[in-house]
């Protein structure tokens, strides 16, 4: 006699558990299984539901999807019956830390510049904020920052002709060719008004270089991942670790990217 493992194990032996669609009837099902049909059945199908949750997490790797975005993913892929529930898979996401964060979903969010979760508020001390509105998880691509891409040359000039506080928003990195250097020290784009704040010591925002070819053009930008979980309502800060004293030593603490 087989008990329900046994008998779940022949089935998906005969009909693996595929992502689309169902590859037995009832009678193959009953054949297969006899007695344990039922239970059988219904495990089988929570593997395909498991399975279906997983490719979606895979579309999505380094950001959590909106409520639209996994309806619209699921009805793309055609999956009528059977489908993971839409508020379980927000539920259940997190972000895989091993997989770099150059998808097409956040290489859609760098050209679109649709960064949801963010709010700009006013503080009576600091004037104009960045703070969230929703949780972010730690690795999770909070959003972008972007600005001129200047010469390595260029940019320890600016260095040298700034007051220490601004020098955090130089970034410089190793250019296809030559070093360069990632201009944002006026800490707002046209796409950011008024930017993240710098603290060395409160960071929660890690910046990392990345770059997508997007209209046939290769562009380079900043992603900020968050070091921790964030909640609701914090402010975004970051630190890149660049001081004049650091600049003309041997670069550790420089924002190389």
């Amino acid at each position: 006699k087989m008990d329900d493992a046994a008998a779940f194990q022949k089935l998906i032996q005969m009909f693996p558990v595929p992502l689309d669609g169902q590859p037995f009837r009832k009678k193959e099902l009953l054949r297969v299984t006899g007695l344990h049909k039922h239970r059988c059945y219904n495990r089988w199908r929570a593997e395909q539901r498991k399975r279906r949750q997983q490719n979606i997490f895979d579309q999505y790797n380094r950001r959590l999807p909106t409520e639209g975005q996994v309806t619209h993913y699921i009805e793309k892929m055609g999956w009528s019956t059977n489908t993971p529930a839409v508020s379980e898979v927000l539920q259940n996401w997190k972000p895989h830390a091993e997989v770099q964060p150059n998808g097409k979903d956040i290489e859609n969010l760098v050209k679109l510049q649709t960064w949801r979760g963010l709010h700009i508020v006013d503080d009576p001390v600091k004037g104009k904020k960045v703070i969230t509105s929703r949780c972010f998880q730690k690795g999770e691509v909070v959003c972008d920052y972007h600005g001129n891409v200047i010469t390595e040359t260029t940019g320890e000039a600016l260095m040298a002709q700034m007051a220490e506080g601004e020098m955090g928003y130089l970034f410089f990195f190793d250019g296809p060719k030559q070093k360069m250097c990632f201009d944002s020290h006026e800490e707002h784009c046209t796409c950011h008004p008024y930017g993240h704040k710098h603290s060395n010591k409160k960071a929660n925002l890690r910046p990392i270089k990345e770059s997508f070819v997007i209209d046939e053009k290769t562009v380079i930008t900043i992603l900020f991942l968050a070091k921790r979980e964030i909640a609701v309502g914090e402010e975004l800060l970051h630190d890149y670790g660049v001081s004049r004293k650091s600049f003309h030593g041997e670069g550790q603490a420089l924002g190389w990217l």
